[in-house]
């Protein structure tokens, strides 16, 4: 979500920055990234416990089932099939799940409604700051030929930066491999 806050930033408020750079982001939710946030908030909402949002111990059922279904997207399809045992994507299912066990049932409703009506792409002509998007081929949250391709044709002097990783959305661990290009986007900067 902080790459929907940074190029609102720049639509919105576009005399205050001098660059931008998304990484892996977009300019609205739509399709599967809308019917995610729906799917987790309905599981959290069908607790039996949640009362309303007054819940009075932690709903740890819901927030691990709801983190849990997270899982198919954040690695590519090509990672999923050819670099993982189905043992190796159950222990990682589990162990993603114990983490949201971690989180309050609010907080997921919280960020998920703020991003169900995030749409900005009628202000995207507005950004005027010089901006590198930078966009994973294989990531399934933000494939870039509905996302960063759309946003970099509607943004002026804006760059676009596509790298492979078969991590997916996850592959910002392999930025390094665009590293040389991101260095020479904010020499202008210095």
């Amino acid at each position: 979500m902080g790459g929907f806050q940074a190029i609102e930033w720049a639509a919105k408020f576009p005399n205050t920055i001098d660059f931008l750079i998304s990484l892996v982001s977009s300019y609205k939710v739509a399709g599967h990234n809308y019917a995610l946030s729906k799917l987790m908030n309905h599981i959290i909402e069908n607790d039996p416990n949640y009362n309303n949002g007054k819940y009075l111990q932690p709903l740890t059922s819901a927030t691990k089932l709801a983190n849990e279904s997270t899982y198919v997207f954040g690695l590519s399809r090509e990672f999923y099939r050819d670099k993982l045992t189905n043992d190796e994507i159950d222990l990682a299912m589990e162990e993603l799940a114990e983490e949201g066990m971690e989180d309050d049932a609010n907080d997921i409703l919280y960020m998920n409604n703020a991003g169900l009506n995030y749409d900005i792409e009628d202000k995207l002509g507005n950004i005027i700051a010089k901006t590198l998007i930078v966009a994973i081929n294989q990531d399934q949250y933000f494939p870039p030929e509905l996302d960063a391709i759309p946003m970099s044709n509607m943004i002026k002097n804006s760059k676009l930066l596509l790298y492979d990783s078969l991590m997916g959305h996850i592959g910002t661990r392999e930025i390094n491999k665009v590293e040389k290009e991101i260095g020479e986007f904010l020499k202008a900067f210095k």
